[in-house]
């Protein structure tokens, strides 16, 4: 078993409620957004997609999709829940 840390999608940005950098030398949002979308749609890795509406949770989820069936995962082996409050 490995201790990879799971990216965060879509979250916590650079700055703070008032708009305060919270850490220096952090890379921006943008960069961290996609190397966390790139992680998401890797079949090789397990994740958890949280996200508000409008993000682009869907777009992940099928990219994620079809790059499993690319790798040859059969359908029936495929599991989503997605659900709405």
């Amino acid at each position: 078993m490995t201790s990879e840390r799971q990216l965060p999608l879509f979250g916590e940005g650079p700055e703070d409620a008032r708009g305060r950098p919270t850490r220096p030398g952090r890379r921006p949002r943008v960069l961290r957004d996609a190397a966390a979308r790139a992680y998401a749609v890797d079949p090789a890795n397990n994740v958890v997609l949280e996200a508000s509406a409008g993000t682009g949770k869907t777009t992940v989820l099928v990219s994620r999709y079809v790059n499993l069936l690319r790798a040859g995962v059969d359908p029936s082996n495929i599991l989503a829940i997605t659900f709405t409050r």
